[in-house]
């Protein structure tokens, strides 16, 4: 398999679009071949079916610009960093897929397979690295040096770095109505939090708040647990900064 520049690992079809949708089309419009892997395929969802899930997931990898799209059937509600299997399962395929960087969920989240699958893919990432660690795909080499960010789901942080998407946002929430089996609060349809009146608007508020942070009209976070270096302070911020920030954070 062809390595892959930039994987992003989701508990469920939807969560990658919905929380780094932005990005995700942003390195595919720069010729970055990227790929979502979802751990699980959301058979516990309040609404929707697997198949119209995967069908929904496939019109937004499209839209997207997708290089691959898989699906490891790991159990939805029962991610669990603590399982052997499921972390042999996710170091294989990291193995296979050969990232060159991983984006997972930031691992303190609303929801339990949030957190699990942001800790699965740090210790998954870990031991794809051992030359000893068995998976079940015998052959495919270690990958070492994958540098691991996290992506801000319902739970705010600070932010390591800001990524502006104000050219890709359309896109962006194109990909997440691909899922109306989620979105869309039919008479049939049991309430949840993503089909709350205010969930899709809530979303684009707070990536226009995160755009304002740098001076663009939308902005995804990151997170990144070591200091980022800056060989060239001078270029670097000439190429980055913008028209000035509306919004500030207090200093650390």
């Amino acid at each position: 398999m062809q390595s892959t520049d930039l994987l992003v690992i989701a508990a469920h079809p939807d969560d990658a679009e919905l929380f780094c949708g932005g990005t995700i089309a942003k390195m595919a419009d720069s010729g970055y071949r990227v790929a979502i892997l979802d751990l699980t395929a959301g058979e516990l969802a309040s609404n929707g079916s697997v198949a119209g899930r995967r069908k929904e997931s496939e019109a937004a990898a499209a839209l997207l610009g997708l290089s691959l799209r898989k699906n490891l059937a790991l159990p939805d509600g029962g991610l669990s960093p603590e399982s052997s299997q499921q972390l042999r399962a996710l170091a294989g395929t990291l193995r296979e897929i050969r990232p060159g960087l991983i984006m997972a969920p930031y691992y303190r989240a609303r929801h339990p397979d949030h957190s699990a699958a942001g800790l699965l893919a740090k210790k998954a990432l870990f031991f794809a690295g051992l030359k000893k660690y068995e998976t079940e795909k015998s052959g495919d080499a270690v990958i070492t040096g994958v540098p691991l960010i996290y992506y801000q789901m319902r739970y705010s942080f600070r932010p390591s770095f800001l990524v502006d998407i104000s050219d890709v946002s359309d896109k962006k929430y194109e990909a997440v109505s691909c899922y109306s089996s989620q979105l869309v609060r039919s008479d049939q349809a049991s309430p949840t939090l993503l089909n709350e009146p205010l969930s899709l608007s809530s979303l684009k508020a707070r990536d226009a708040y995160l755009g304002a942070m740098i001076g663009a009209s939308a902005a995804e976070g990151f997170l990144v647990e070591h200091p980022l270096a800056v060989n060239d302070p001078v270029g670097f911020f000439k190429d980055n900064l913008k028209g000035g920030p509306l919004f500030f954070q207090e200093p650390v």
